[in-house]
C-alpha cells in the first residue's frame, strides 16, 4: 500500500480518506456508501466507483459494487466434495415420504370417500363420521333420494296394474309420485326387468 501510494501520489487523497471513513477496510470487507465517499473526496459517484474499480484492478483491495440483486453470505466454508457425506438411508426415507404425500392427494381427489374422512383417517384418527356435507356425501344423498323413488313409484305402479291394466299415458297418469321423467324410467326398468309387459296397447303384470 505504501509502495503504491508513493508511486501513484495522486491516489493518496483518494484511498487516504477511504482508510480514515471505514476503519479496517483493508484488512476485513466494510459496507461502504459511494455516495457518502463522493462528498467527502469531493467526486461524483461515477467517479469514486471508478476509482475503487482501478484499485481492485490493481489489486489493492477488493472491491464489491453495490447491487439490488439478491446476495448470500455463506457463514461456513464450502466443504469440498470428496469430505461429504451423504446419508442415503434419510434421503429414501424423505423420497418415501414425498411419494406417500402424493399419492394420499391422489387418492383424495378420486376416491369416492367422504372427504372429511379421508382427512382425518391420513392424520390416523379412524371410524369416524360423515361429514355429510362434502361432494361425495352430496352425492349419496342424492342416489339414495333417486333409489327411494325409484322404488316408491315402482310399488305404486304395481300396484295400479293389480287393480286394472292401464295404457300407458293413463298409468303415468295415475302415477302420483316422482316427475314424468322418473315415472317413464321406472316403467321402462319393469319392463326391461320382464316384471310387466304389454298386452295390445295396456300394459299388465307379467304372470
Amino acid at each position: 500500500m505504501y509502495n503504491f501510494q508513493i508511486q501513484n501520489p495522486g491516489w493518496d487523497p483518494f484511498i487516504k480518506t477511504l482508510l480514515r471513513s471505514y476503519g479496517g477496510s483493508f484488512e476485513n470487507y466494510v459496507s461502504l456508501r459511494e455516495f457518502d465517499l463522493a462528498k467527502r473526496t469531493n467526486m461524483n459517484v461515477q467517479q469514486v466507483i471508478t476509482g475503487l474499480k482501478q484499485l481492485h484492478e490493481h489489486k489493492i483491495l477488493n472491491y464489491q459494487q453495490q447491487t439490488d440483486m439478491p446476495q448470500v453470505t455463506w457463514l461456513k466454508p464450502r466443504q469440498q466434495a470428496n469430505s461429504l457425506y451423504i446419508n442415503k438411508k434419510a434421503i429414501d426415507e424423505r423420497k418415501a415420504t414425498a411419494a406417500k404425500k402424493m399419492e394420499a392427494v391422489f387418492a383424495y381427489a378420486t376416491h369416492k370417500k367422504c372427504r372429511s374422512q379421508m382427512l382425518l383417517a391420513y392424520f390416523d384418527e379412524a371410524n369416524t363420521d360423515k361429514c355429510g356435507i362434502c361432494d361425495i356425501c352430496l352425492d349419496e344423498k342424492r342416489n339414495k333420494q333417486a333409489s327411494e323413488i325409484f322404488d316408491d313409484i315402482t310399488n305404486e305402479v304395481i300396484q295400479l296394474l293389480s287393480i286394472s291394466s292401464l295404457d300407458l299415458a293413463s298409468l303415468v297418469t295415475s302415477t302420483n309420485i316422482g316427475n314424468e321423467k322418473e315415472k317413464i324410467q321406472a316403467i321402462r326398468l319393469l319392463l326391461d326387468a320382464g316384471k310387466i309387459k304389454f298386452a295390445g296397447e295396456k300394459l299388465i303384470i307379467s304372470e
